[in-house]
């Protein structure tokens, strides 16, 4: 056995003899030297070189640990030791060499080479997380080279820091903690000093606001003993002081609020009463004013007009940009603080300095508006006479006048007087001259005639050419015959005059009117004489309808006396009726109103042409009539706020309602202003249905107009709640509000009842309770009342209509108790019918006799028919025309009825379905056609199920294909056929 166990060792013996230690020893110092050499920075060839810049651009200071350990372990071997453990201490030895590559990574990345940047790159922000391992590595290589066991230096340092004392960890804590307790006080007390700093800021800005608020003053003085306080801060002052700090605060807010409520309400009277609708009448005067001729002088005059337009335009814009600026300081207001406030407030009392510049800039332009407006007639005078006398003193006076306009522009405009004066001498010098047949020089002011005329000059004044007056884009648009077609749609207008009919001059003979004048003169003085009544007819005015004839009473006469002899003196006077008022406002005398042998007619267009209703500044402006002292009246249908007009059948009152009704229509476009209309006698308003400004068409129905009117209720609570949160207090503030917030405009609504007493017997309580709530509150909405009856009856005009419609039109009645009624007093019962009319409204002492226009039937459909062919997008009805419409008896809207006769119905179809919605403005613009007979296709498409029903501001939802469509019009085809 002792041979078999010696054996082995002879093997290994010879297997260490074998190994050539020397020889490996050898290589691996050749090796490290090389390495050496490669990382040394001598001159090492092309090759190491190569090596070199690659390992040190790789590995970076890496590199440097390569050829140490071998260069070690060969010298060792070469002398012919081998080292134990050798492997493991060439391991831990790189291992260690990793680590400290590891760490100038994480901390100095541009000593480790390309490839620790890319590996810091990689690690990016976690480097916390990357040193654990490397410091992990580093123990492990030093415990490898030490030849202990993996791990035990990390335990030993994990010991150490476990082990060290709880008490220093715990002062460190409480440290830590006293510390973070001061900085949290010190932040508090910085916070509540900033808050106090800013509170007295705002209390400075409301100071300076409010400088005599004991309110403010007691704040300040809170804000400073506080800010006392805090120096030095203790715990106790900081707790106060957050206290009061809260208190102060709500405080502060509460008081700014409610100022910011008073600076809203100066807000709200900001602007310029009126100026809206005196800008609208100056533009319009002035782009309806012509003054282009073939005279030079009249072009330059032309200019002027042009530039005060846009002077015009400009100030309306500054007013529209600081209405604005209000508008939107105004919602700012809610949720300013002081300073905000202080702020909105300096930037109200300019808005006020721009207003009183616009005020004065718009008294200026006015005036000199005025002043070119009084050239009309001048030019036309003169263009006149320069075409009946073409000679040279009028050029020359047309070139002065050029010469003094090019010079002087807009101070010439108030010279008109010295020029008119100076055409009327030219006027009549030529006039002498052309009579006395001798001529005069050329120039226009020498009083020279150094030669005779021709005979044949007046020949030769009719042959001569005149050059044709240039057209002026700004020149007087509003003509139909000529210019317009009989069909075909057109764009929104307000309807041209042409449309009616021409005024007619008074024929009658002026000495046949005082002769029958005097006569009744001496009747009325003889009859007095005849009742023993002392008095004298002193003065007489004819009016259109009657003459009031003014005596003068005796002192110590009783009017009384002569008011009963009304009957008396009619008897005398061979006439129907006469009215006394006794006496005339403003006179000391009784009027005696005696009925004309021959009235004068006022024709309709007459007073739409008139300056008064033209250049009238009312908001809604209406006719009345003429007065008996010849002067038109004018009314504002805004200001009344509604009006109540009544009379026996025949007296004029329909026709007083077609001339309201058309005095709105010459005034206002549809976008402006709506129409409502109820007729339950189905003739009077009829004719104007299908008018683009009609809510709905007229409601002939009196089951339906209850519904109506309560639907114009709802609409009316509706334009309040749209008010209250724009902020607005009547309709003109709202519209500005929103024209300043590209908001769309609310028009103004006139609900026109032509017979109240029919709606009275059918729906009493409906009705009144609806015309009660319109009219007291809808004025502020703009929507205004016009009630007409031929009934004036007190169940028909009950106590609550009269109370809240305090204007009224009284005509012919057949009793006093009637006049009564209409308007609390007699009167209406002597009028003489045929548009003679009593008129009142609020801030009159009594009713003043008026004589109504007259509007023929001949010119209501012609204007109807006009307003008919023009076409807008709708965009009220599409949001709100529902409101207006009368509640269903049924669930179903279909009417049963389809009409496939409209030749335009199958164009409309097709349209429909290839765009993929409709509208009726759509129609009324693609197919030419007006806004009843779109409103009507629309009705037959949705009958037909081609689009849906009206769904509010949105188009109809198309519900049918193409090929759908053919099918219904192909069997509509040869069903008709078949018939």
């Amino acid at each position: 056995m002792a041979r078999a166990k010696s054996k082995p060792k002879n093997k290994k013996t010879e297997s260490k003899q074998k190994f050539d230690v020397q020889g490996a020893g050898l290589l691996l110092l050749s090796i490290g030297i090389l390495l050496l050499a490669v990382v040394s920075p001598f001159s090492i060839g092309g090759l190491g070189k190569k090596i070199q810049i690659s390992l040190l651009t790789n590995l970076g200071v890496a590199a440097y640990f390569l050829p140490w350990p071998i260069l070690l372990l060969g010298i060792n071997m070469f002398l012919g030791h081998m080292p134990k453990r050798w492997f493991s201490k060439l391991s831990g030895y790189f291992i260690f060499a990793l680590s400290i590559w590891l760490m100038t990574v994480l901390f100095n990345p541009v000593y480790s080479g390309i490839w620790g940047k890319y590996l810091r790159s990689q690690i990016g922000s976690a480097i916390i997380l990357a040193f654990i391992p490397a410091v992990f590595l580093l123990t492990v290589g030093i415990d490898l080279v030490a030849g202990s066991k993996i791990g035990n230096l990390s335990r030993v340092i994990l010991q150490l820091v476990l082990n060290t004392s709880k008490k220093s960890w715990q002062s460190f804590w409480a440290f830590r903690k006293r510390m973070k307790e001061k900085a949290e006080f010190s932040a508090d007390v910085a916070i509540a000093r900033n808050e106090l700093k800013e509170l007295g800021l705002e209390l400075n800005a409301l100071k300076n606001l409010f400088s005599g608020s004991l309110e403010v003053k007691s704040w300040q003085k809170d804000i400073v003993d506080a800010q006392k306080s805090l120096r030095p801060a203790t715990h106790e002052s900081l707790n106060e002081v957050e206290k009061n700090l809260k208190s102060w605060t709500k405080a502060i807010k509460e008081f700014t609020k409610g100022r910011a409520g008073e600076l809203k309400t100066q807000f709200d009277s900001e602007g310029i009463e009126d100026f809206a609708q005196s800008y609208k009448v100056l533009n319009r005067d002035l782009s309806d004013l012509n003054l282009v001729t073939a005279l030079k002088s009249s072009k330059l005059l032309d200019k002027l007009r042009k530039g005060l337009i846009l002077e015009l335009t400009s100030l309306n814009e500054r007013y529209n940009s600081l209405t604005r600026a209000r508008d939107k300081n105004a919602i700012r207001l809610k949720t300013l603080m002081p300073r905000d406030l202080l702020k909105a407030s300096e930037e109200h009392y300019r808005r006020l300095s721009g207003f009183e510049d616009i005020v004065k800039s718009f008294a200026d332009l006015e005036k000199q508006i005025a002043e070119i407006m009084s050239w009309k007639g001048f030019i036309e005078k003169f263009e006149r006479l320069y075409k009946e006398f073409p000679v040279e003193a009028f050029k020359n006076l047309d070139d002065r006048l050029s010469n003094e306009l090019k010079e002087k522009k807009r101070k010439v405009l108030k010279d008109i007087e010295q020029w008119q004066t100076l055409l009327d001498s030219t006027e009549l010098t030529v006039r002498e001259a052309k009579n006395s047949n001798t001529s005069f020089s050329n120039d226009w002011d020498s009083e020279a005639q150094e030669e005779v005329w021709e005979d044949s000059i007046g020949s030769n004044i009719e042959d001569t050419e005149q050059e044709e007056a240039p057209i002026d884009d700004d020149v007087e648009t509003r003509s139909y015959a000529k210019e317009n077609a009989k069909v075909g749609a057109l764009e929104l207008q307000l309807p041209p005059y042409d449309l009616l009919e021409e005024v007619e001059k008074n024929p009658q003979d002026p000495i046949l009117l005082a002769k029958e004048l005097q006569d009744r003169v001496k009747r009325i003085d003889q009859t007095l004489e005849n009742f023993k009544l002392q008095g004298r007819v002193v003065a007489s005015v004819r009016g259109p309808s009657v003459t009031r004839f003014e005596v003068e009473p005796a002192p110590g006469e009783k009017i009384t006396r002569f008011a009963n002899l009304s009957d008396d003196l009619a008897l005398a006077m061979a006439v129907g009726r006469l009215r006394i008022e006794a006496p005339i406002m403003g006179k000391s005398v009784i009027g005696l109103e005696v009925p004309n042998t021959t009235r004068d007619l006022i024709k309709f267009r007459g007073v739409v042409e008139s300056k008064e209703f033209k250049q009238s500044k009312h908001r809604l402006p209406i006719v009345i009539g003429k007065t008996i002292d010849e002067e038109m009246l004018v009314a504002d249908l805004a200001k009344m706020p509604h009006l109540l007009i009544a009379g026996s059948t025949g007296s004029g009152k329909s026709v007083a309602v077609n001339t309201l009704i058309a005095s709105l229509l010459f005034g206002f476009l549809p976008t402006e202003l709506r129409l409502l209309m109820i007729d339950p006698k189905m003739v009077e308003l009829t004719p104007f249905d299908g008018i683009p400004h009609l809510l709905r068409p007229v409601v002939t129905n009196p089951n339906n107009a209850a519904g109506v009117l309560l639907g114009a209720v709802a609409h009316m609570e509706r334009r309040y709640q749209m008010m209250r949160k724009m902020g607005a207090k009547n309709l003109d503030q709202y519209n500005e509000k929103a024209r300043n917030l590209d908001m769309s405009e609310l028009p103004f609504i006139v609900i026109v009842i032509d017979e109240l007493a029919d709606l009275m017997i059918t729906s009493p309580k409906e009705v009144e309770s609806a015309i009660m709530r319109l009219a007291q509150m809808a004025r502020a909405t703009g929507m205004h009342l016009v009630l007409a009856t031929q009934r004036p009856s007190v169940d028909i005009l009950t106590s609550l209509i009269k109370v809240n419609v305090p204007s009224r039109m009284a005509f012919a009645v057949s009793s006093s108790f009637d006049s009564r009624t209409i308007i609390g007093t007699v009167g209406a019962e002597r009028l003489i019918g045929n548009g003679d009319m009593l008129f009142h409204q609020p801030g009159m002492a009594k009713p003043i006799r008026v004589q109504g226009p007259y509007i023929s039937e001949i010119e209501i459909p012609r204007l109807c028919d006009f307003l008919r062919r023009q076409y807008f997008e709708d965009e009220f009805i599409e949001a709100y025309g529902s409101d207006f419409d009368p509640p269903l008896i049924n669930e179903s809207t279909a009417t049963g009825f389809v009409d496939m006769k409209d030749p335009k119905l199958r164009d409309a179809a097709e349209m429909v379905v290839r765009e993929g919605h409709a509208s009726v403005s759509r129609f009324q613009r693609r197919l030419s056609v007006g806004h009843a007979r779109a409103g009507k296709l629309m009705d037959t498409l949705e009958d037909l199920g081609v689009v849906g029903p009206h769904v509010g501001s949105k188009s109809r939802e198309v519900l049918m294909t193409s090929d759908e469509l053919e099918q219904i019009f192909d069997q509509a085809a040869s069903k008709s056929q078949t018939q």
